[in-house]
């Protein structure tokens, strides 16, 4: 068993909160966006320059998901800008 913290746990909870926000759930989305996040940071190796094109893809996924001008995509794509 992997445990509520392991970091293959961080990947699906972000996937069922891009799940949530598909369908206007953003209630159900962020509590799981912040647990993700929060094993995330527990497990970061400071590996920007691998994580940097990663980040980028999943930009590129939510984007077709949720629609390029989607509201929740704003502070993601000033992160990116900011790469």
């Amino acid at each position: 068993m992997l445990g509520p913290e392991h970091p293959d746990t961080a990947s699906p909870l972000n996937s069922l909160s891009v799940l949530y926000k598909s369908h206007v759930k953003y209630n159900e989305a962020e509590p799981l966006n912040q647990r993700a996040l929060s094993i995330y940071e527990k497990v970061d190796q400071s590996k920007y320059d691998e994580a940097e094109p990663l980040y980028k893809r999943g930009l590129v996924i939510e984007e077709k998901v949720l629609g390029p001008e989607h509201p929740s995509l704003t502070d993601a794509k000033k992160l990116v800008l900011n790469l």
